[in-house]
């Protein structure tokens, strides 16, 4: 008897290492091969994904019909992810392309470990392809903190545009009973002439609230969307990586909110960038900061209504991260992209 429960014990433990293991980290576990088809508009489009990642070029390509019934009729639907074999380890790396949407959006090439959705309306309303994208799934992490998570990343000299990486830790949160960001970070990429080590530490809204349920990876082949003339980004992604430490949950924790409680627009942001937050409560502290992908603190204003407007008019184009800050705690994240 004493043998089965330690081979149950074994087999448990083992289900428990193996939810905290990012499959398909070197994209050994070959690809599948993605088509989408439409006759109007007329879309045939051939791709690949890596075993267990996903890419959103084929879920862009299906809402063909739905883009073009929104006025996007010489929308080009191209592929976006590749197998390569310019790779750091093993036989494979993935790569992953820009390309342009129409004359005036260029998409990045996105690769994640999660599933991805696109709201069309929000897209519509918006003109921010960004913020049309959410992600469901990822990696468990059991209760774990998410300290870091590692990737070799090739993102030639030729290319003009940065690339970038993110991460996001998710758990179901004691004051809402639902699932909700908890801590994210990012790292902006710049191009190099070999494959270069980057990291993204994750920095949790709570010190006390780590116990992470899943997290998601997120890279993305360029950081706006403005069409150029240069060539467009193709950024290649090796031996993806995640360290861990103990995570804490304690039994009361202060509300966290999500992108129904906090509006930014325009996004891209232009000069002003615009904020409701419809959760404001009167005599409660808060303040909205701009951060660079750096993590520097670019500039903080106080938030005294539910609506409030930041100057970003000296601010050069590209990725930032905008903070609600809430008694002096971190309750919200987003990254923008300033034109």
């Amino acid at each position: 008897m004493k043998k089965i429960y330690v081979i149950v014990f074994g087999l448990l433990m083992a289900a428990r290492l193996q939810g905290q293991v990012i499959l398909n980290p070197g994209f050994e576990g070959g690809f599948r091969a993605v088509v989408v088809t439409s006759s109007l508009p007329p879309v045939n489009l051939n791709s690949v994904a890596p075993a267990n990642w996903y890419c959103a070029d084929s879920l862009i390509a299906s809402l063909a019909p739905g883009l073009m019934a929104m006025g996007f009729i010489n929308a080009n639907f191209n592929q976006q992810c590749y197998e390569d074999t310019i790779r750091t380890s093993g036989d494979f790396a993935v790569g992953i392309k820009s390309s342009n949407l129409v004359d005036t959006i260029q998409i990045p090439g996105i690769l994640s470990n999660a599933k991805m959705s696109f709201n069309i309306t929000e897209f519509m309303q918006n003109q921010d392809i960004e913020s049309a994208f959410s992600y469901s799934g990822g990696t468990p992490a059991l209760g774990k903190k998410v300290d870091e998570v590692k990737a070799k990343v090739f993102l030639d000299t030729l290319y003009k545009k940065d690339g970038s990486m993110m991460v996001t830790a998710y758990a179901k949160h004691p004051a809402t009973n639902e699932y909700a960001a908890i801590g994210e970070g990012y790292v902006s990429i710049t191009p190099d002439t070999v494959y270069q080590d980057v990291s993204v530490t994750v920095d949790y809204f709570d010190a006390n609230f780590t116990a992470t349920d899943t997290f998601v990876i997120v890279f993305f082949s360029s950081n706006d969307y403005e069409v150029t003339s240069d060539p467009l980004n193709y950024m290649l992604i090796d031996d993806v990586e995640a360290s861990y430490s103990e995570g804490s949950k304690p039994s009361s924790v202060r509300s966290l909110y999500t992108a129904a409680d906090v509006k930014l627009y325009p996004v891209p942001a232009e000069d002003r960038l615009h904020i409701t937050f419809n959760a404001y409560k009167p005599g409660t502290e808060y303040s909205i900061n701009i951060v660079g992908v750096d993590g520097k603190l670019l500039r903080s204003a106080a938030l005294t209504a539910n609506t409030a407007a930041v100057d970003m008019s000296a601010f050069v184009p590209g990725m930032y991260v905008v903070e609600l800050v809430e008694n002096n705690a971190t309750v919200y994240r987003q990254k923008v992209t300033k034109k």
